[in-house]
């Protein structure tokens, strides 16, 4: 597989060590991010199991013991079908890869064409194996705010594809592989003549470029059904460079593990897991210069929003293969291409030594090798599955109601986008119309947002579907408790819907045999939430609608943390408002994945926040006890984030000069990050906007004071008095932040609706 370029987010919603902290519209990330953090999804959530305990799970109910399985099966085994028999005796002698591409997949859809004579009954849907050769795939751009966050497509070069059929592709493959030329060459070649061997072969090899030049033209990552990645024959391979690689050795960071994340330069890939001196990726065409360094700083305020991962800055130990880390990221991605798969699979070929693997965002199962050349039934098993599983079990989300579309086709199944999908949550049925947000993770939540309409008010929705950890409480429970424990309504989003959907351990991942998750593993199931829809933060600007924010969101922070709830993840990815009729806008939090109660164990293995406003304490220390402080140290980030980076809703650094830089350049360790905001507070300066440097002064200076007095090594609960609640709203009043926060008319209905408990005196 080669790539030719690709970048992907940071994402906006923020998260846990298993997915990425932060987030970013230009990340400053190389490919090379990417893979490192595959490799450590992969060690922490991957198991193998035997050969037959992995193709248990693609068995067809009540096939094999059919008389046209047996004789499927005898036509492969005993009489040895003359094309594949004759393309596999061509396969053990062929050196150039793309030869191996077209050879196998001759084979594979060979294959599917006996299943389809053999046992017509059984198939749901004719697919097609793609040699792909140097066809470049597109990837999914990841979203923001309903609007493509640049830079974060993906070109890739896979080896190849499995991909489902529509009428008039299926027929355009019949014309071809039933033409007379084919069927006369293979009783040529059944009478032994090696001439029609040859001409079958030729025939045949003609017909299918034909198709697959057809098949190819504009085929999209939405469109995979199996990816395939071929590995160089290991005679072939050398220590020296090759033609698949260069002789460029991989930029490296000095001291500090890469996070994960995408970017628009050349993929560079550690190849630590083969023997010999280091190589770069065959996507790798352009070594490590000053020009590549100017690149990482081609920044945006919304890419930051979109994610760096602290957990990947921790070194992993390389026991993976490089090619099993590119079959990964295809699978990557697959699953994140449109959102609507739960799991999708994967084949790796060395030789003839056959791999088979299946991803969900829990992690991997692998197959152990087998021998395709010997073992071509096992291998037919896991190819006509293929033609044969329900949608369900090929990964396709139940849930998702196409609109219209006959179940099972391809307009269903694989369609441009989701719009116009639905989704049903108790009595409320949500109609999707625009494409919010978009996560790009493999192992991890997976969170997709829609807008949506409810189709019985009409009201406009927000429409969330994330795979989360099974034993972490739902975001409405934790609302639930908030208002329970009396934070005001006017602080939270309000929750229209919500529902539980398919574990992945009783799916598919259930059905495979012999597999045992590793210390690492959590089993996750799809939880939908639809709730009001609100404004993003970043469209506030001004020192008026920014002292607003701080307001609002000190106030908000305070009540949770006064019903006993720490949210954690204080972000502009987090915090929307409500435009009431009158003008005035109400700050919420609507997004609690991450929220804890004070007293809810914290499992070490997690590590949230959003990197660019992440506490300095947290940086340091990323063992240390949760404390509110934190939270609001966030709510200064954020807000000073907001101020610097937009106006009018855009984001003012597209270019080379992100002014807040440091506070998520992926080169840097987390002491480095919370130096530089050590340095920030110390020598605090916005040049370009006066009136809102001196609004931030105080504030600014009570956290430059307290992390001045704390001792090193230590976590003081309220940084030496200097980060109390009284304290900080003793600044606020101080400085008006609150004027804003009212309404202007003399008599507002909403307004009269709206709790004003921020001006309760806080003690």
């Amino acid at each position: 597989m080669e790539e030719v370029t690709k970048s992907s987010s940071f994402s906006y919603y923020s998260s846990e060590v298993e997915e990425r902290l932060g987030s970013v519209t230009h990340s400053a990330h190389k490919r090379v991010d990417i893979d490192h953090q595959l490799r450590a999804d992969l060690l922490q959530n991957c198991s193998r199991t035997s050969v037959e305990g992995f193709l248990d799970a693609f068995k067809i109910e009540g096939l094999e013991e059919t008389r046209e399985w047996r004789r499927f099966k005898n036509h492969l085994v005993i009489k040895q079908d003359n094309l594949i028999r004759a393309y596999l005796e061509r396969y053990k002698y062929v050196r150039n890869e793309q030869q191996y591409y077209a050879i196998f997949a001759a084979i594979a859809n060979r294959i599917t064409q006996l299943f389809n004579e053999h046992c017509g009954g059984y198939v749901r849907r004719r697919i097609r194996f793609l040699d792909l050769g140097n066809q470049v795939v597109k990837g999914s751009l990841t979203y923001h705010c309903g609007e493509e966050v640049l830079g974060t497509g993906s070109a890739l070069k896979p080896d190849g594809m499995v991909i489902l059929l529509d009428d008039n592709q299926a027929s355009l493959v019949d014309e071809a592989e039933n033409s007379i030329d084919i069927r006369i060459n293979l009783e040529k070649s059944a009478g032994g003549m090696e001439v029609g061997a040859e001409l079958m072969m030729e025939e045949w090899d003609k017909r299918a470029r034909m198709v697959n030049k057809a098949l190819t033209e504009g085929v999209q990552w939405k469109d995979c059904l199996l990816s395939v990645e071929f590995k160089k024959r290991s005679s072939a391979s050398s220590t020296t460079s090759s033609s698949k690689h260069s002789v460029n050795k991989p930029f490296t960071a000095p001291q500090a593990a890469r996070p994960p994340g995408h970017t628009s330069l050349k993929r560079v890939r550690d190849d630590d897991d083969e023997e010999g001196p280091k190589k770069t990726s065959k996507r790798a065409r352009n070594p490590p210069s000053k020009t590549r360094v100017r690149k990482q700083h081609m920044q945006t305020a919304d890419s930051v929003l979109q994610g760096n991962s602290v957990a990947s800055r921790t070194a992993v130990p390389k026991e993976l293969k490089s090619s099993e880390i590119q079959l990964a990221g295809y699978a990557l991605e697959t699953l994140c291409a449109l959102g609507n798969k739960a799991h999708t699979f994967g084949i790796l070929l060395q030789d003839l030594s056959t791999t088979l693997w299946f991803y969900d965002r829990s992690g991997a199962i692998a197959s152990a090798k087998f021998d395709f050349h010997t073992d071509i039934v096992n291998l037919a098993k896991f190819i006509i599955a293929f033609s044969a599983m329900d949608d369900n079990r090929l990964g396709f989300i139940q849930v998702l109601q196409a609109p219209g579309s006959a179940k099972g086709c391809k307009e269903t199944l694989a369609p441009q986008d989701l719009l116009g999908f639905s989704v049903t949550c108790g009595d409320q049925k949500a109609t999707f119309d625009k494409l919010l947000d978009r996560r790009f993770s493999l192992v991890g939540r997976g969170t997709l947002v829609h807008r949506g309409t409810v189709n019985k008010s009409k009201r406009k929705v927000a429409v969330k579907l994330s795979w989360q950890v099974c034993s972490r409480k739902p975001e409405w429970e934790i609302i639930q408790e908030a208002l329970d424990g009396g934070c005001p309504k006017r602080y939270i989003v309000d929750v229209i819907a919500h529902s539980v959907h398919c574990k992945l351990s009783e799916g598919f991942r259930g059905a495979i045999q012999g597999w045992s998750g590793t210390e690492m593993y959590e089993d996750r199931e799809l939880r939908i939430i639809i709730t009001e829809l609100l404004s993003p933060v970043t469209n506030m600007s001004g020192l008026p609608e920014i002292k607003l924010f701080v307001w609002s969101t000190f106030h908000a922070i305070y009540y949770l943390d006064k019903a006993g709830i720490h949210h954690r993840d204080v972000s502009a990815g987090n915090l929307g408002y409500q435009q009431l009729d009158c003008g005035r806008r109400l700050i919420k939090f609507f997004d609690f994945d991450h929220a804890r109660k004070h007293d809810q164990k914290q499992s070490s293995r997690h590590f949230t926040g959003t990197l660019p406003f992440l506490a300095i304490d947290l940086l340091l220390h990323n063992n240390a006890p949760y404390l509110v402080r934190f939270d609001y140290e966030s709510m200064l980030w954020t807000s000073l984030w907001i101020a610097v980076c937009y106006e009018n809703g855009k984001d003012q650094f597209g270019a080379n000069d992100h002014p807040l830089f440091d506070w998520f350049n992926p080169q840097f360790s987390m002491k480095q990050i919370a130096n530089s905001k050590i340095a920030f507070l110390h020598r605090f300066s916005l040049p370009t906007i006066e009136t809102v440097e001196e609004a931030f002064e105080p504030l600014v200076y009570s956290f430059a004071d307290g992390y001045r007095k704390e001792k090193p090594g230590r976590v003081d609960e309220t940084l030496c008095g200097h980060v109390k609640p009284k304290a900080l709203r003793d600044i606020l009043l101080e400085g008006q932040w609150g004027e804003c926060d009212r309404c202007l008319l003399p008599t507002c209905e909403q307004c009269s609706q709206v709790e004003d408990n921020h001006l309760l005196v806080i003690i």
